[in-house]
């Protein structure tokens, strides 16, 4: 779509486009695992007791998020040079700094997430439970399927902080958060996405560029 044109529009391969975005949800996913795994591990928040997850299951939870950390780290450091076939596709994992970086970028856009949202709730509420909500609600997202978690969040949110702030304070802040993390950086990037394409030499992207051809089974998914 629209990131393989400005990509192709500036002479980057699509293989290297594929990359950049392999790396790039991986990322994100990797800092959840991780800030799950300490935030549930440590500091596991209080949940209604019409849910099955108690403190013993979130604290296992979280320990077992961890252990995905370690074994990612480990299968990286490891594994240079090999790789492995998926359906016609071949995999190879990243260095082990572009592993560790992959974390550190990932638990930043969490953190990033949290603090906004955390910002305009009361004083009252714990950074680590403004966390775990976000993140039980990325759980919760992965079964029930809606364009950016739109009712997931929410739901899940107002369950979690509800009790103990109010559930107008929640619905409040959650209102900002959309407006800032969602609706802003939606409206900026179009601008600058409509600015890009009017200094763009006209015809200087063609169809046949943003078509995607079939991936190189050795390259396309390689993350070094």
């Amino acid at each position: 779509g629209a990131r393989v044109r400005l990509h192709q529009s500036r002479g980057v391969p699509l293989r290297k486009i594929n990359r950049i975005a392999v790396v790039s949800v991986l990322s994100g996913w990797l800092g959840l695992l991780l800030l799950s795994g300490l935030v549930f591990t440590w500091q596991p928040p209080p949940l209604p007791s019409s849910w099955p997850l108690h403190t013993a299951v979130l604290r296992g939870l979280g320990l077992g998020l961890l252990a995905l950390c370690a074994a990612y780290l480990w299968l990286c450091h490891h594994s240079q040079g090999r790789s492995w076939r998926l359906r016609g596709a071949k995999f190879s994992c990243p260095s082990l700094p572009l592993a560790l970086a992959q974390f550190v970028a990932g638990s930043g856009t969490w953190l990033g997430m949290s603090a906004v949202l955390a910002f305009f709730l009361p004083d009252e509420v714990p950074f680590t439970q403004v966390m775990a909500a976000l993140f039980l609600s990325a759980g919760a997202g992965l079964v029930v399927r809606l364009p950016a978690g739109v009712g997931v969040i929410e739901t899940v949110c107002i369950a979690v902080l509800g009790p103990q702030v109010g559930v107008s304070a929640v619905v409040a802040a959650l209102v900002v958060y959309r407006v800032l993390y969602y609706l802003l950086p939606l409206l900026l990037a179009l601008a600058v996405y409509a600015l890009l394409e009017w200094r763009s030499p006209a015809g200087s992207t063609t169809h046949q560029e943003t078509a995607l051809p079939p991936l190189e089974p050795r390259k396309a998914w390689s993350l070094e």
